[in-house]
């Protein structure tokens, strides 16, 4: 499982963005692999508080890239396809410096910067508020019992950590060297800025020219724009707004059926060994094993349990696997509404 940064309501899955890759090569490529999938697809920024789920971190893997991978024994290798190198080049303060590779670009023919890690920063360093439309007083509540808040988060993070630890984070003139300084030290910091999205696109839908030179202390009509589209904007899918920077991009969306991924042309590293991969919606858990077993999919990835791992065990050709990961599972109580 999958998770730092991560929350939504109930017993449903979520993770924190995190691309993670097998460290073993096929010896053969192309083709197609289907995926059953529990929960849907919902939106191409998995960093939004409500939008934040394992079901799109699985999607995102493949299309949205990251200067470092999580590998399956859960250490962190630098992905040399995007960075050319990613180091803490002072210890007091912490500063880490990412240096992108030159041919790095997005499916669009944009290139990957780092206008792109500055918006990660931007949107998930908690430090921008705008006044609360609804807000009328204090001890003000909803409908719900809740205290209605005097001001509301311009980017609806799902989580600041480590971003507010950073004071800092400084572009060279070619675009391509980015210095985060730190105010704390942080050691997870190569768990930082993954995934990353396009910043042109979000510049673009907002309508803003450089994000770079908003204020990111203090509210604006320009921060407030490109809060309103990061935190919405990245619903759905959409071609023009859902580009690649990965070995795969989306192909189509199909609510209730489908979602399918192919490989990426504009990709400038090493080539997908897959043709395509299909997210098939298989939303009943125990449906899966007989899925696989039919050969209606190829791999499934269910919540372990002993009648689970008994029936598979079952099934000929297949192969079951029982890891520790990086997605959990919670349950949320609002202590403050009793």
């Amino acid at each position: 499982t999958d998770a730092p940064e991560t929350t939504t309501a109930g017993a449903e899955t979520t993770a924190a963005p995190d691309t993670t890759t097998a460290d073993t090569t096929p010896s053969s490529s192309g083709g197609s692999v289907t995926y059953g999938v529990e929960q849907e697809y919902t939106s191409y920024n998995n960093s939004t508080a409500d939008q934040t789920l394992f079901s799109n971190t699985q999607v995102l893997n493949t299309t949205l890239p990251g200067p470092f991978i999580s590998m399956p024994d859960l250490t962190f290798q630098l992905w040399e396809d995007l960075m050319v190198s990613a180091d803490i080049i002072s210890d007091d303060p912490q500063v880490a410096e990412y240096v992108i590779q030159p041919d790095a670009v997005w499916s669009d023919g944009e290139p990957i910067d780092c206008d792109d890690f500055y918006l990660v920063w931007m949107s998930s360093n908690g430090r921008l508020n705008k006044p609360n439309p609804d807000y009328t007083g204090p001890g003000q509540t909803d409908a719900d019992g809740n205290e209605v808040p005097e001001t509301l988060p311009v980017f609806n993070t799902a989580s600041t950590t480590g971003y507010e630890d950073i004071s800092t984070v400084e572009c060279s003139d070619d675009g391509l060297t980015v210095t985060a300084t730190f105010d704390t030290p942080y050691a997870d910091w190569q768990g930082l800025f993954t995934p990353l999205l396009p910043a042109h696109v979000v510049e673009r839908e907002a309508g803003v020219d450089d994000l770079t030179a908003v204020d990111t202390d203090a509210t604006s009509a320009d921060a407030e724009a490109l809060g309103d589209f990061w935190s919405k904007g990245f619903e759905g899918f959409d071609p023009d707004i859902a580009v690649s920077g990965a070995w795969f991009i989306i192909d189509s969306f199909t609510p209730g059926q489908n979602l399918i991924v192919k490989r990426n042309e504009a990709f400038w590293g090493t080539p997908a060994n897959l043709d395509e991969i299909v997210f098939l919606q298989v939303p009943d858990p125990t449906a899966q094993p007989a899925a696989l077993a039919n050969g209606d999919v190829q791999v499934i990835t269910p919540q372990p349990n002993a009648d689970l791992v008994a029936q598979l065990d079952g099934v000929e050709g297949v192969t079951v696997s029982i890891e520790q990961g990086l997605t959990f599972e919670h349950f949320d109580f609002n202590q403050a509404n009793k």
